[in-house]
């Protein structure tokens, strides 16, 4: 349900601050029946993602200097920046409601995945705020570092590459219509008539090819949003080779990752369990491992109940089995996230040292295939000649 920011009247004078509910009839009831007389009201619209890291950020900053959250929450409010004073204001009020930061947070941010809502969740509610907020963050600049190195590896490419579409539809709306009534066009090899009979068409079918992409884009957010195209999604990247394998290491990295912090912060392994399997993405995956609960509950050791999911790696059921009977299982988890972390890290390293001669061989072929439409007409017109 949206959120409302209301300004009134009451007993003890004028009043604001934030109301949940369904529609602005509904707060004004709710209102009306705390003694209230509203005087301005108007929803909030919920923040994006980026801000959401920003403020949290600076959240995880005041809670290392060792104050709660609230008194966090009130040096936010002297911020000069009004989106961080009013994201600080609703969440106060909401926390004094008696809501949890997860559930505030999701009606505040638009687009948290369910793995940060947990994490936060876990967090919260084990004075382990800052903890959860750092790891949370320190995975956040994992992504900003490997988007930032993608972009930086096809920046000059897409250049390039937008300058070759416009050279394109130059040469095929300006040159080869004025070649093609001087050749002969049955004296051409099939290269050179699949290339010639584009004449005249190079714009129209640029904006063909646009039209139809931004379709399909538009086509991909909506089905994203729908939970069949979502378990269809899932089943294609856990039934595709390579994909399948990236898919279950990554489910494997989620939820272990989960439950270490959890432990971390003096969690027993069963609600840890129970936390970690909503940070799972992939809902196949998930549906899976939400049976290891049930198995811990009949008996059945964590070792013996994750290798029932066939997600995890013989080395780390292995590791957790020696941890469950030397009873320190919570410093192999960590030990076994550390490793999965570092893994990440160099595989990140690789890709980023493979796109970049990936994107010059991309952008040799493009220059070719410039290269190649403005020669066709010239050697067409020889053979014309000949």
């Amino acid at each position: 349900m949206p959120d409302f920011h209301y300004r009134g009247l009451s007993i003890s004078g004028s009043v604001s601050g934030f109301i949940e509910a369904s529609s602005k009839k509904s707060a004004e009831s709710l209102l009306k029946a705390k003694g209230i007389k509203v005087l301005n009201l108007k929803v909030e619209r919920p923040y994006d993602v980026k801000t959401f890291w920003l403020f949290l950020s600076l959240i995880k900053s005041l809670l290392d200097q060792k104050i709660s959250l609230v008194d966090a929450l009130d040096i936010s409010l002297n911020q000069s920046n009004s989106k961080i004073k009013k994201i600080a204001s609703r969440t106060l009020s909401q926390l004094s409601e008696g809501q949890t930061l997860n559930v505030i947070f999701e009606s505040i941010f638009k687009g948290l995945d369910q793995k940060t809502l947990s994490l936060l969740k876990i967090g919260s509610e084990q004075s382990g705020l800052a903890h959860a907020a750092g790891i949370l963050l320190e995975e956040q600049k994992l992504k900003k570092d490997m988007n930032r190195e993608f972009n930086k590896a096809i920046a000059y490419p897409t250049f390039v590459l937008l300058f070759a579409v416009a050279a394109l539809i130059v040469v095929f709306d300006t040159v080869l219509p004025e070649f093609s009534q001087f050749i002969d066009h049955q004296n051409q090899t099939l290269m050179q008539k699949i290339i010639l009979s584009g004449a005249g068409k190079g714009y129209s079918t640029f904006l063909s090819v646009l039209w139809v992409s931004l379709l399909i884009g538009f086509s991909f957010l909506v089905l994203q949003k729908l939970n069949a195209s979502r378990k269809f999604f899932y089943y294609f990247m856990t039934t595709v080779p390579g994909l399948k394998l990236i898919s279950r290491k990554t489910s494997a990295y989620e939820y272990l990752n989960a439950i270490n912090l959890a432990m971390s912060l003096n969690v027993d392994l069963g609600s840890s369990v129970q936390l970690a399997e909503k940070t799972v993405s992939n809902l196949i995956h998930r549906s899976k491992i939400e049976n290891i609960k049930t198995l811990l509950l009949n008996g059945v050791t964590f070792s013996t109940a994750i290798r029932e999911t066939q997600l995890f790696e013989p080395m780390q059921i292995a590791k957790i089995e020696v941890g469950e009977k030397s009873k320190t299982l919570p410093e192999i988890l960590n030990s076994i996230v550390v490793d999965l972390i570092e893994k990440r890290r160099q595989r990140f390293a690789l890709f980023s040292q493979l796109v970049g001669p990936f994107a010059i061989i991309l952008l040799g072929i493009i220059i070719f295939l410039v290269a190649y439409v403005v020669v066709t007409p010239m050697m067409a017109l020889q053979n014309t000649i000949g």
